[in-house]
């Protein structure tokens, strides 16, 4: 596994794609962010103003010629001169967003590899992409998805080169090469009505908690009105009216097992937001689903996506 840095790690809410809220969102609360250099040391610390991350020499205009507010997933992968096929069921991707005024850096940057989330400033040196200090969950991932994110992390930290050409992005650097397209032109977003949308994360405030839930908790809404859910344990029906992005759920009726606590956890928050006050905020992005009552809410991912 490749870790040349050394990692502090925090929990830090995921956000619509795989995003996750940064550092500086919690730091009023949490009091642990006194010097960001202290968090995950990439490329020093600089008082240097904030510059637009186009990614390339393009004035802007061109929106498919800029970094910014774009997530990229890796469609081919060189890994220390040898293809490399991601473990079933993950992807290696790359955000891009506004600076962070906490860490510096022409922007921010969020990397996922099917495991843990990484965030960092980002500063562009002609053709190469500097990362510097950020922070990154710390979830235990089993092998090989760890060597797979071990390398990830560490081939971005590498100072890899960039050619960003519409929505097709490569980086190459020492430890090897990743092929990256628009999301936007990969993944186009789903329809709520139709898929399987599985719970990955439940949102509490400005934070979200998971765990490995032998059976993840799923809503499937209906063309009749009607959504079926299983809130990793029990079952329930509901009713529902989508109006424009809100979603308010009615007459939900479940089964009534004994659960274990992991499962409960899961259960109470699923049914806290069927029950809770309505109407609930929803947003899709690409195959992710949020659900949002203030508290809790839920993300949720197409099954077997």
């Amino acid at each position: 596994m490749y870790l040349p840095y050394s990692f502090t790690r925090y929990p830090l809410r995921f956000l619509s794609r795989g995003m996750f809220a940064r550092a500086s969102t919690f730091a009023t609360r949490t009091m642990q962010y006194a010097c960001a250099c202290t968090l995950l040391t990439g490329a020093a610390c600089d008082d240097e103003p904030e510059e637009d991350p186009t990614g390339s020499d393009a004035t802007g205009e061109d929106d498919n010629n800029t970094f910014f507010g774009r997530r990229f997933l890796a469609t081919e992968i060189e890994m220390e001169g040898d293809p490399y096929d991601v473990v079933p069921n993950t992807n290696l991707s790359l955000a891009f967003e506004a600076a962070d005024p906490a860490f510096g850096g022409e922007g921010w940057l969020a990397a996922d590899a099917g495991c843990n989330s990484f965030g960092a400033s980002y500063s562009l040196d002609g053709s190469v992409l500097v990362v510097g200090d950020g922070v990154t969950t710390e979830i235990a991932c089993e092998e090989p998805l760890a060597a797979q994110e071990g390398w990830y992390f560490a081939f971005l930290q590498a100072s890899p080169t960039f050619a960003l050409n519409g929505s097709s992005l490569v980086l190459t650097g020492p430890l090897g090469r990743v092929d990256y397209v628009d999301e936007e032109v990969l993944v186009p977003d789903q329809e709520l009505v139709g898929p399987v949308w599985e719970v990955t994360s439940v949102l509490e405030g400005d934070l979200a908690w998971a765990a490995e839930w032998p059976n993840p908790a799923t809503i499937e809404f209906l063309a009749d009105g009607s959504a079926a859910v299983f809130g990793g344990c029990n079952e329930a029906g509901a009713r529902y009216v989508v109006d424009g992005n809100t979603v308010s759920f009615s007459e939900v009726a479940s089964t009534d097992l004994w659960c274990d606590d992991d499962a409960n956890d899961l259960e109470t928050a699923v049914f806290g937001l069927l029950e809770g006050p309505q109407p609930v905020q929803w947003t899709i992005d690409g195959v992710v689903l949020e659900l949002n009552a203030g508290d809790p809410g839920l993300v949720l991912r197409v099954r077997d996506q």
